[in-house]
């Protein structure tokens, strides 16, 4: 068992917008029987700073989630997910696991730019040890397997490991320190193919396209690559506030404002034109048009909504770096975010049934289809010259270059598009 001191029914709440001059935004306590909690702001934090999110307006009595599932928006994406909350238990053997138990095991390398303390004077968060480095990489794939097998590990290999409790996902992830880089170590995860590799290639193919990626390096294993992801949340020194495109549509980011309360990528639309530095907000808009149709095109129907994510920027938002997109092998023919008026039906006739929110004209929009569609056609090249092995596209072309997509790239097919809202194309 930890013998590390553990929290009670609170924790103080920082910002570390500036990491060596942490501020005191508030407290948590546990509320509903501890499977919640509450917030309060301190009263310094309500003169000078802002809305942790649209759901958290600055005042002084406390703030209940208004749906325990939800949570507070901002709090809700400072947790650990599920692979954070079994490393969790794991590692630290916490007698037991509440919200608050979570938020404080995670350490102090979460996303965004929120810290969690026990002391309510000083920012001293859970010790989760120095980042491993890139010659660590063997030894990470090997404690997290035996984590995930329940072997046990000794207290130095617990250092080792200590980095994957941060991060937010399903999947084993670590951070990982490269050069003066913090990066985000994703793992093969029992794929028949190289999917780090994939992934890395997908990137950069979008990044081909118009898109901003966040930079991706390949690193090779024993037993398959490891993708490290530069954090879009931290900038020289500095930690950025962001909050998933879950917490943004559905709790907001100003309280003199309704929450959007639509999980779509119009509704990631509208938010961009409503919060976003009016001086980018279209191009924006357009990008994250494009943005929905390579995924739809590269066959990426893991496109939920804590995938996407925006970051403050002092008056505005912006749209962060795209992340976490590769092909999903399963020729589902749906997103997981609402494309259009069908729904979640990933189409070119459902990705223009709303393009106007995207601030682009019909014609416009199926030009901006096009020119993605006319680099996702190159995708064998692409990952060819990456590294990706033959037989890995081979397989990812069942997929990738399936009649659909085919379909769906074909300028010359245009003429038979379907009315909005008449069937898949």
């Amino acid at each position: 068992m930890n013998d590390r001191p553990v929290p009670d029914d609170r924790l103080s709440v920082w910002s570390l917008s500036d990491p060596e001059q942490p501020v005191r935004v508030g407290e948590v306590r546990l509320i509903a029987g501890n499977r919640g909690l509450s917030f309060t702001y301190d009263l310094n934090w309500i003169a000078n700073g802002y809305p942790l999110s649209g759901d958290m307006p600055l005042q002084t009595a406390p703030l209940v989630p208004k749906d325990r599932e939800l949570g507070l928006g901002a709090i809700s994406d400072a947790m650990p997910d599920r692979w954070g909350e079994k490393s969790i238990r794991y590692l630290d053997r916490p007698k037991r696991v509440t919200p608050l138990d979570l938020l404080y095991f995670a350490g102090d390398r979460r996303f965004g730019a929120l810290g969690f303390s026990i002391n309510p004077d000083r920012y001293e968060p859970h010790d989760n040890g120095p980042l491993p480095e890139l010659d660590s990489i063997e030894a990470l794939m090997d404690l997290i397997q035996r984590i995930d097998n329940n072997e046990p590990l000794t207290e130095r290999e617990k250092t080792i490991v200590s980095s994957t409790r941060t991060m937010g996902g399903a999947h084993p992830k670590a951070l990982v320190q490269v050069d003066e880089r913090e990066c985000i170590a994703k793992f093969p995860r029992g794929s028949n193919v190289d999917i780090a590799l994939i992934e890395h290639a997908s990137l950069a193919l979008a990044a081909s396209a118009g898109i901003t990626v966040s930079p991706t390096l390949p690193v090779r294993s024993a037993s398959g690559h490891v993708v490290m992801i530069d954090r879009f949340d931290r900038n020289q020194g500095h930690r950025l506030h962001c909050l998933s495109a879950k917490s943004a549509l559905l709790c907001g980011v100003d309280p003199a404002y309704p929450p959007i309360d639509e999980l779509s990528y119009p509704a990631m639309a509208d938010f961009i034109r409503q919060f976003a530095d009016p001086d980018r907000q279209s191009e924006n808009r357009k990008e994250l048009f494009r943005r929905m149709a390579f995924n739809i095109l590269i066959e990426n129907t893991d496109d939920h909504e804590k995938n996407h994510a925006f970051i403050f920027e002092g008056r505005h938002w912006s749209l962060a770096p795209v992340y976490d997109v590769l092909p999903l092998m399963a020729n589902a023919g749906h997103q997981e975010m609402i494309v259009g008026n069908d729904g979640l039906e990933g189409s070119l006739a459902n990705a223009l049934s709303q393009c106007e929110r995207f601030d682009l004209k019909r014609d416009e929009a199926i030009e901006t289809w096009f020119a993605v569609a006319d680099r996702v056609s190159q995708w064998k090249e692409v990952f060819s010259n990456i590294g990706v092995s033959a037989s890995d596209i081979e397989y990812l072309s069942d997929f990738i270059d399936s009649e659909d997509r085919i379909t769906m790239r074909n300028r010359d097919s245009i003429h038979s598009l379907p009315a909005p809202g008449k069937g898949r194309w």
